[in-house]
């Protein structure tokens, strides 16, 4: 399910932002709209109690609150969660330098029915990547036949038997896939990166980088090859700009 919180302690825009948002899901994504859920706030306080890493994929906030402001709500958020996508509703362009501290995705101008164009625009760019974090990958293990989010594959090699093994956040498990399979599907997905020889990681779960390795965010080392090794650094930097 697609998450997304809007923020705002103006009512007006709280509730327009809210219809925008799902006027433009049932227009473009009907199928999906079933699968997405969104919470609104009218305090920054209260956004800040219910947020955990991984509860949003999206947060919309409002820059000028009383009390915690939006920029600090980021601040917070984006301290716990560096995958969450953060998008600023504002009344002026003064504060999107200031944005880029929290890597926001972009910015809606108030008030929201002058630029609906606008809001479009941003909102058909980032909900695509919202639904590419959902994908997930089919295999097979001991006969049994299930799907494994890709959001939840560490990395993927091949174990002594020459097997392919999935290493997930919360166990391992051996599948009957081809490497080269698994390869193709999950090098379409922005979040994987072939990194040594027969070894893909998810960069998402990189803590960070050094010489010859990728520090995952639980302290586990992935190899980089030495021949791929500027090669698999370039694009895990590209990724972190633009991820």
């Amino acid at each position: 399910m697609i998450q997304i919180a809007i923020v705002d302690d103006e009512m007006i825009d709280l509730v327009t932002a809210e219809n925008f948002l799902w006027r433009h899901i049932k227009e473009w994504y009907p199928k999906e709209s079933g699968g997405i859920r969104i919470d609104t706030f009218s305090r920054g306080e209260d956004m800040i109690s219910a947020f955990e890493p991984g509860s949003y994929d999206l947060v919309i906030l409002d820059i000028c609150m009383e009390g915690v402001t939006g920029m600090q709500v980021a601040e917070v958020i984006r301290s716990k969660d560096q995958n969450v996508s953060i998008l600023f509703l504002t009344g002026s362009d003064d504060y999107i330098m200031e944005g880029y501290r929290v890597f926001a995705d972009g910015y809606f101008i108030k008030p929201l029915a002058d630029h609906e164009e606008e809001f479009e625009n941003t909102f058909r760019h980032i909900f695509p990547r919202l639904m590419e974090r959902y994908r997930e990958l089919p295999v097979q293990s001991g006969g049994i036949s299930f799907s494994v989010p890709y959001r939840n594959i560490r990395y993927v090699d091949i174990d002594h038997r020459h097997q392919l093994r999935l290493h997930l956040t919360d166990r391992n498990v051996n599948v009957t896939m081809t490497y080269d399979e698994c390869r193709e599907k999950l090098l379409a997905d922005a979040r994987f990166l072939e990194c040594h020889h027969r070894i893909l990681v998810n960069m998402d779960m990189i803590n960070s980088m050094q010489k010859e390795d990728f520090v995952l965010t639980d302290g586990e080392k992935v190899p980089i090859s030495y021949r791929r090794q500027k090669e698999a650094k370039a694009k895990y930097m590209h990724y972190l700009v633009h991820r």
